[in-house]
């Protein structure tokens, strides 16, 4: 049953939390003490609408839409592009843009409890700008939000290759906008020039 059809019942709703949060602890990694370092929010694609129950390693999850994303500049957050659920299996396609990941988790039920089955992972560095590069077209970037921090991490990253020395902490980054309009954006401009688009 796909995770968008409307409505879902009561049951199909703890499956598909239970099979999301099987997935999500296994993107997460695990936890550490006091509670998971790794665990972030979720954003779903437009036509899913996901449970509001969802937890990873006890704890629960914000879920939050590509508007809120958009309007909140965020960066560190898991997309979940596509799920589908039966009595007995599950997929759940997700992509993390922050570390250029993206997958699908295959699941079984047994015994009531889901299991992952098969997790086919891949790495796209240029398929991660491309996915900033749609959802931040045409916004302008904010000093102190997330969007603004990435770009200052990718820009020192570049400058500390170039100049063959350590990259700067995180923590002791600005959090003010290098320029008005990301480098993400500038990239799937490209991309969409070139006739690359996804």
């Amino acid at each position: 049953m796909p995770a968008h059809a409307a409505p879902i019942t009561a049951a199909d709703a703890y499956g598909l939390s239970r099979a999301i949060s099987v997935s999500l602890e296994n993107v997460f990694n695990k936890p550490v003490a006091g509670g998971p370092s790794t665990v972030r929010p979720i954003v779903s694609a437009p036509d899913i609408t996901l449970p509001v129950n969802i937890t990873a390693f006890g704890q629960p999850i914000t879920i939050k839409t590509r508007d809120d994303v958009r309007s909140e500049q965020l960066a560190w957050f898991v997309y979940i592009s596509k799920v589908t659920l039966s009595p007995e299996q599950a997929s759940v396609a997700y992509q993390t843009p922050y570390n250029g990941k993206y997958g699908t988790f295959t699941l079984s039920k047994t015994d009531g409890n889901w299991s992952i089955q098969d997790h086919q992972q891949m790495h796209s560095s240029s398929g991660a700008r491309f996915f900033y590069g749609e959802l931040y077209e045409g916004v302008a970037c904010r000093d102190g939000s997330e969007m603004a921090t990435r770009w200052n991490m990718y820009k020192d990253a570049l400058e500390a290759a170039m100049a063959r020395r350590a990259r700067t902490p995180e923590d002791a980054l600005p959090s003010t906008c290098p320029g008005k309009e990301f480098p993400d954006v500038a990239a799937y401009k490209q991309y969409k020039a070139m006739g690359l688009n996804k």
